[in-house]
């Protein structure tokens, strides 16, 4: 349904004219090219792992993505989209050009443009053939076919004209899934209202109580004296390498071998064959695979972090709070800067009407539509957090 809309809207967007083609005639409102860059930056990366990375590791990666992507549009506002509208050009690679007369910058600039664009499109078409193959049911190579011919199909007769307005159509779909069918109903249902944005404090003290209730609770102790239990199992099937790997390997195809002679249960003999498949080949392999598992149950017996820690190492080997934080502030000013000098978001300021329209666009409607997704985008990661411990 979204893609024929898509395909409506380029049909009524087609064009000919070469200024329209290319930057949508320059006369598309500050408010709907700040929605249309909204949806352009709302990636499927984006909408579909934020919410998780925030619900894994809130203080750390999770919160430093919503901050950088946020302020590189403040970097945009204030530093690049005036100047780029002024100068009128098609593309950032004339931009540089023409400011500094220069067709070095020129070459540098396109090869810039080229590898970003490249390394950010692989990115969406993994996540596009991971969409269609989840939720489709398709395979994977058809589904990256079948949504590169849907942006071939949305695109090609109208150019950025048709993009413009296929991408205004995009972001109210794509806000809409996202405030209206998971947040504000899990909140409604939770008795938090239908706007949780206003209540996320209270909902953060809820989890931060239940945490400390989970934590201290007699299951949770049975839970992580299981995991030492099996820790400490792996632990010996480690040091009595290479003795338990013949053993164990030996005791597989003896427990195949006896299901066939009594001719046991097929289910039993394919799941003894499986995992007799999945054994480590040698010593060296099942070490290093015995020691995955056992650093995987080591996490797992460890506390876990509450989620209102910041910069909180989750583990002894891990490194201390000093470095994360350093490795926080790191990140987000990579993101900020490499939000501010994306080229498919710079070349949309040229769309707009004036000088005045496009730092409207960027500072004020951009911030704005771009911001109330990222402050929805936490409030459906810690009502999940509600939803599991409660």
């Amino acid at each position: 349904m979204p893609i024929a809309v898509y395909a409506v809207v380029d049909l009524l967007s087609r064009t000919s004219d070469l200024v329209e083609y290319y930057v949508a005639g320059r006369r598309v409102p500050s408010a709907f090219n700040g929605m249309a860059t909204a949806a352009d930056w709302l990636s499927a990366a984006l909408f579909i792992g934020l919410a998780g990375s925030i619900y894994a590791s809130c203080y750390d990666d999770g919160l430093a993505y919503v901050m950088g992507w946020t302020s590189g549009y403040c970097l945009v506002a204030f530093l690049l989209a005036p100047y780029v509208r002024k100068l009128a050009r098609y593309t950032i690679r004339d931009f540089l050009g023409t400011r500094f007369s220069n067709n070095l910058v020129r070459g540098l600039a396109a090869i810039a443009a080229i590898l970003c664009s490249f390394v950010y499109l692989v990115a969406q078409i993994q996540g596009i053939g991971l969409i269609a193959s989840r939720f489709i049911g398709i395979e994977f190579s058809i589904g990256i076919f079948c949504g590169l011919a849907g942006i071939l199909v949305c695109s090609f007769l109208g150019g950025m004209r048709a993009v413009t307005w296929t991408q205004v159509a995009q972001y109210i779909i794509l806000i809409a899934a996202m405030l209206i069918l998971p947040v504000s109903m899990i909140a409604h249902r939770e008795g938090l209202g239908w706007l949780p944005q206003l209540n996320y404090g209270r909902v953060m003290e809820r989890v931060e109580t239940l945490e400390r209730e989970v934590a201290a609770s007699p299951a949770e102790a049975r839970v992580r004296a299981d995991y030492q239990r099996q820790t400490a199992q792996v632990q010996q099937r480690i040091d009595a390498l290479p003795k338990s790997f013949y053993d164990e390997h030996a005791r597989l195809v003896e427990e195949i071998a006896d299901l066939r002679r009594h001719n046991g249960p097929l289910r039993e003999i394919n799941e003894r064959e499986r995992e007799l498949a999945s054994f480590p080949h040698d010593s060296a392999d099942a070490h290093a695979k015995w020691s995955r598992e056992r650093d995987a149950l080591i996490e797992r017996v460890a506390a876990p972090v509450p989620m209102t820690k910041a910069f909180a190492p989750g583990s002894a080997d891990d490194e201390s709070p000093r470095t994360h934080q350093l490795n926080f502030l790191s990140l987000l000013l990579c993101l900020s800067i490499g939000t501010a000098s994306l080229p498919y978001i710079l070349t949309r300021y040229n769309t707009t009407t004036s000088v005045a329209s496009a730092r409207r666009s960027v500072g004020c409607w951009t911030l704005f539509f771009v911001a109330l997704f990222y402050v929805t985008v936490p409030v459906l990661a810690v009502l999940i957090k509600h939803e599991i411990l409660t």
